[in-house]
């Protein structure tokens, strides 16, 4: 199932990093190199949440780059619908700022649904939300990280109605990162923890480290 995901995927992954510009100084491994990493290193819960509780499973190759990267990829590649560049409220530019970036390249899957269905967590606050949600995922497996959210963004139109939460590894709790597709251009902006938030939506991602 792996083998074939990467298969099915590895040629659009690789030519969404080249129209958005982001493989400069980066080593991109061949669709055998994917698969036999993936192979070797996924564990057996890891493969039973993409084969069962992902909701459409995305090949990603993401290379570590500065956020503004990303930034600029999903305004290269925006929609004919979108009127807009992409917009990250002053908060998040500023965070995202922060994120660790080297010449690494990280591979795996998304969950990339165009619309996530609503759960009870959208009766909890933030912090509970995540708390709960957390709880769910198997070892190995977590949150979406905003880059392996933009090349979603990328590749098509998510998110049109409800926001996804975004996992930026940071202990910055002050707000939680989310983006969506708002009308005419992609939105990154933040909500206040303990706000109920009716919109928002959970994407988990399982990402391995290309030696």
């Amino acid at each position: 199932m792996i083998e074939s995901l990467v298969r099915e995927q590895y040629v659009r992954s690789v030519d969404i990093l080249e129209r958005g510009r982001l493989t400069d100084g980066v080593i991109i491994p061949s669709e055998a190199e994917c698969i036999d990493i993936l192979r070797d290193t996924l564990t057996d819960a890891q493969i039973t949440h993409i084969q069962e509780k992902m909701r459409r499973a995305v090949f990603q190759i993401v290379p570590q780059k500065p956020f503004v990267d990303f930034m600029n990829a999903m305004n290269l590649l925006k929609k004919p619908e979108a009127r807009l560049n992409s917009h990250l409220s002053p908060y998040v530019s500023q965070r995202f700022a922060k994120m660790p970036s080297n010449n690494e390249v990280r591979i795996g899957f998304v969950e990339g649904n165009v619309r996530l269905p609503g759960t009870a967590l959208i009766m909890f606050p933030m912090v509970k939300q995540e708390e709960i949600y957390k709880r769910s995922l198997p070892e190995g497996v977590s949150v979406i990280h905003p880059r392996n959210y933009a090349l979603l963004q990328c590749d098509r139109t998510i998110d049109v109605n409800h926001a996804s939460v975004l996992e930026d590894n940071s202990e910055d709790r002050t707000y939680f990162p989310g983006a969506q597709w708002e009308r005419i251009s992609v939105e990154i902006v933040h909500d206040i923890p303990n706000d109920w938030n009716k919109r928002a939506r959970w994407r988990s991602q399982i990402m391995k480290v290309v030696q």
